[in-house]
Parts: structure tokens; sequence; C-alpha cells
């Protein structure tokens, strides 16, 4: 059978145009298998590149906390090294009134009261033993003692600054023991000894402004202005005596005053601005807590807390009381 020539061509064309198709199949097939691996490639060097951030970051914030952790233990390494150069350069005294005397300076007023009972018949007739015993007797709360050594000290002495002291002690137990009446009259015996002297002033103010004693306080203060006219503590004496006479405008005014000179020292500035505040916070609380925030930058060690605490909201359960929320943040060491 003859076949005719044109058809023999067109055979041949699709024979060609086949192939050809097979082959561009199989290269395009071939082309999208090495994209896909590239790609696959490509994605997991991204997932190293950033696995290996993160393990950087990891490694960053875990050296940081080591480094912290480093920082803190090395700062207790030497708060311990200094203690422990401090206890090792300590000497505890031999001799049982010195020693009674180191207690005393380190608070230890029971362990100081034990010592010296211990040792009564050696310092039987020495002042110093039976001030000593008074003073620990005071700091423990041994207040039978403290009577006994008031008594057996006052028997041997007869020097006007040694009762001062022995009176001065006893005025104190009296406040502690509420027996304000008797704290009056023997801090008053204090005062006639050593009119000079501030201590014993400042003890009996308290008590004479819970009795309202105007006069005597008026008395007493004015004594005490003309030997130390630029204390502190006497001018907020003084605020506490015109509250007294019912004079506020001049009290606050004067507490104003106190607050803003420097002379005085810090915690006498904060406690008035504080006693202002306090004032000033049942009539104006706006302007109570500008004055709060005022003597939070102006005293960051002391504060005005019995301003916060007259600011404080009430219990809801117990409206009579007050939250004394005050935080230790807010006041540096």
């Amino acid at each position: 059978m003859n076949i005719p020539s044109f058809t023999v061509i067109f055979l041949l064309v699709f024979s060609i145009s086949c192939n050809n198709s097979d082959t561009s199949k199989t290269i395009n097939s071939e082309t999208l298998a090495n994209n896909i691996t590239e790609e696959k490639t490509e994605n997991n060097k991204n997932n190293t590149s950033d696995g290996k951030k993160k393990s950087d970051k990891r490694k960053i914030s875990t050296d940081q906390t080591e480094k912290t952790t480093e920082n803190s233990s090395v700062n207790k390494k030497n708060t311990t090294s200094s203690l422990e150069e401090k206890l090792k350069n300590l000497k505890i005294p031999t001799e049982p009134l010195a020693k009674a005397r180191f207690f005393l300076k380190m608070g230890y007023g029971a362990s100081a009261l034990d010592l010296l009972k211990k040792n009564q018949k050696k310092y039987a007739k020495d002042f110093k033993y039976w001030l000593c015993r008074l003073e620990s007797a005071y700091l423990s709360t041994a207040y039978k003692d403290a009577e006994n050594s008031i008594v057996k000290a006052l028997e041997i002495t007869t020097d006007k600054t040694e009762k001062y002291k022995i009176y001065l002690l006893q005025g104190k137990i009296f406040n502690n023991r509420k027996k304000y009446s008797s704290a009056i009259t023997i801090l008053q015996k204090a005062i006639s000894l050593q009119p000079k002297a501030l201590t014993a002033r400042l003890e009996i103010f308290p008590t004479l402004k819970r009795y309202k004693k105007v006069s005597l306080f008026k008395e007493i203060l004015q004594k005490a202005l003309d030997f130390h006219p630029d204390s502190g503590l006497l001018q907020m004496a003084k605020v506490d005596l015109l509250f007294l006479e019912n004079n506020s405008k001049s009290a606050l005014q004067l507490l104003e005053q106190i607050s803003s000179q420097t002379k005085y020292k810090d915690f006498v500035r904060a406690r008035a601005l504080d006693r202002f505040g306090i004032n000033l916070a049942t009539s104006d609380r706006k302007s109570a807590l500008q004055l709060l925030k005022r003597c939070r930058k102006l005293f960051p060690k002391y504060g005005c807390t019995g301003t916060e605490v007259e600011l404080s909201p009430p219990d809801p359960r117990h409206p009579w009381r007050r939250i004394r929320s005050l935080k230790r943040g807010n006041y540096k060491k």
C-alpha cells in the first residue's frame, strides 16, 4: 500500500513534537524539583539562623542572670568578709562592768542585767555600777530592779550631774508606766539640777501636753529657749504650746517656717511638714496630697507618714480605724 508523502511528513512532525513535549515536561519537573529543594534548603538555613539567634538571646539572658547572681554573691561575700573582719577586730572586755556596758551598747539589756546581778558584791559601793544597772533595767523593762538601783545610787552619790542622770531615767520609767504626775515631779527635779540640759525638758513636754498644764509648759519652754534659741525640737514644742493655747494660725505659720529653714535638721523639718499636712488633710485633701509629694521629694529618708495615715481610706469593716498603707519603697534608707 502506497502512503502519500505528505502523511509521512505529518507523522514525523507529530512524533517530534510529542518527544519535545515529553522532554519539556521532564525538564519542567526537574526544575520544579530543584526549586523546591532550593527553597527547602533556604528555609532550613533561615530556621537554623533564627534558632541560632534565639539560642544567642538565651545565652545572653543566661549570661546576664549569671552575672547578676555573681554580683550578688560577690556583694554578699564582701559584706560577710567585712563583718568577719570587724568581728575579728572586735574585743569583748573581760572586766564585768565594762562587759555590761558593751552589752548595753549592743542593745542587750537583759544580758547586761544578769551579768551585773552576778557581780553585785564586787561593785556594791560603786555609782557607775548602779547607774549601769539602772540603764540595763530600764532597757529590759525590769522596773522593780530599776527602783532598787535608783535607791542605791542616790545613797552613794551627791554629785548634781550624776543625780540628774538618775532622775532622768526615773522620769522615763514613770512615763513608760503611765505614772505621769510622778514623772512631772521627778523631771522637774532633774531640770533644777541641770537647767541647760535639753533631754529632761524634752521628756517632760509630752506629759505636760497630756495634762494641758499650759503655764508650766510655757515657763519650762521659755527658759529652755533662753539657753538654746536655735533648737528645732524646742520650736516644735512651741508649736504644741500654741495648739494648747488654741492659737492654730500662728502654730501653722511656725510649722511652715521650721520646714522651710535649712538651719534645722532634716528630721525636724520633715516632722514640721508632716504636722502641717495632718492639719491640712482634714480641710483640703488635694493640697495635702501635693504636700505629701513635696515631702517625699524633700525628705526621702523620713517622709510624712502621719499625713499618709490621715489621707488613707477608712476600713469598710471598721470605719473608726485607719488603714496604714505606708509603703517602705517610698522612702530611701
